[in-house]
């Protein structure tokens, strides 16, 4: 038996794979096609999540199929994509195999050798002595892993995001951006690289990625429950940052009707003049770990019904809103709500988002915690009911974060 991916990457037909993926651990093989479709946003962070659950679900004899060839180009493109590099890393110690299109040639070993170099490829370079950093190679998305079962340190911790193991603070955090927008933006004008490096832009997506990453150094490394000590075999935590520039009708065409990204393309607000060139950052934050709701209430989803799994989610999500400094997901709704963006969660069996456009947010900076939490569950809807119900999806391991940020 095996689960097919399609070359469609629409948000739609990714969700439709977890209706495959088994509750308990059994074998299950998967074949992947050797290309995609023009992907829709968030999608490809998305098809690495379902390899998570898949890694997390199934038995360890399962294999990857591939339509891959044994040479240096198909290996190149496989293991360049986001969830090729994630899916062979998540596998490679756990006796899986990644197989060729014929299905009888071994591919693991070759293909594991060119994920390290891409592991190498994204590492850090620093340029002078104030220890600005940057990315080398071929521009195109960035993708900043920490595989926290690697005996190799700095893969476990990320160099940036972690120095000597410890997670850096702002400061460390704002290189990484940096670097990023420095290697997003070549492609484009200089005057858009200027943009995003201005110091309220920087200020804020820096301290949206450095919310959602620290949320997965300290809650996305270890189980839950009776196994909230320990460390979880295979683990990945990850930052990915794509740049979309177009028309509305260039934005429209990478959703599906209806969905709420959709409705926020469309919003008058968003494009007064359809005519009118947009530039948005994504930002994906993913992590392999327990997922919200599992973590914080210790126990198996199954014993939960959606509307405890939403209120414990929406628990983690406002934890830290006690403190008047804006920490968590305050911090992150203020600089969204201040620009107009938007914000996916996947954890779970919830599918949330919030549409500041939309929905707005006005910060309050004493506001208490309990007034913070019924905030955001008026704020947070359902992906495919809204705000008419809450929907019971497929379980999906760990949780997925992605936020677009209008930069013009």
């Amino acid at each position: 038996m095996a689960l097919t991916i399609e070359k469609s990457l629409l948000l739609s037909q990714i969700e439709k794979y977890y209706e495959s993926i088994p509750k308990s651990k059994r074998e299950l093989d998967i074949l992947l096609p050797s290309s995609f479709n023009e992907n829709s946003f968030a999608s490809k962070a998305s098809l690495c999540q379902v390899m998570n659950t898949w890694v997390r679900k199934t038995s360890d004899t399962s294999n990857i199929h591939t339509h891959l060839l044994k040479e240096e180009t198909y290996i190149e493109n496989f293991t360049k994509e986001i969830f090729g590099l994630s899916i062979c890393l998540m596998t490679i110690k756990q006796g899986r195999k990644i197989l060729d299109r014929s299905k009888t040639i071994d591919l693991t070993k070759e293909i594991f050798k060119k994920a390290i170099g891409k592991i190498e490829e994204n590492a850090p370079r620093v340029l002078d002595k104030q220890n600005e950093k940057a990315f080398i190679g071929k521009t195109g998305p960035i993708r900043a892993f920490c595989f926290d079962h690697s005996a190799v340190k700095h893969y476990q911790y990320n160099e940036w995001f972690y120095q000597d193991g410890k997670l850096l603070d702002e400061t460390g955090m704002r290189k990484f951006y940096v670097a990023a927008i420095k290697h997003l933006f070549k492609p484009h004008k200089k005057e858009l690289e200027l943009l995003a490096l201005r110091d309220d832009t920087a200020e804020k997506v820096t301290g949206i990625i450095k919310e959602l990453f620290e949320n997965t150094d300290k809650h996305a490394t270890r189980g839950f429950g009776s196994q909230a000590n320990i460390p979880l075999n295979p683990n990945l935590r990850g930052v990915f940052m794509e740049v979309h520039k177009g028309h509305k009708k260039d934005f429209i065409s990478k959703v599906e009707a209806g969905d709420p990204l959709f409705n926020y393309f469309n919003n008058p607000k968003l494009f007064e003049d359809e005519r009118v060139l947009k530039t948005f950052i994504e930002v994906s934050v993913i992590d392999s770990g327990p997922g919200f709701a599992q973590r914080k209430s210790g126990s198996e989803l199954e014993d939960l019904n959606p509307l405890s799994e939403r209120n414990y989610v929406i628990e983690c999500l406002t934890q830290y809103d006690t403190s008047a400094s804006k920490r968590g997901l305050k911090r992150v709704a203020s600089y969204l709500g201040s620009k107009g963006g938007f914000l996916r969660l996947r954890t779970g069996r919830m599918c949330l988002y919030w549409d500041f456009l939309l929905h707005g947010y006005k910060p309050f900076e004493h506001q208490s915690h309990d007034a913070e939490k019924q905030t955001a569950m008026n704020k947070f809807f359902d992906w495919k009911k809204a705000d008419r119900g809450w929907t019971k999806l497929n379980e999906a391991s760990g949780s997925l974060i992605t936020v677009f940020y209008p930069l013009d």
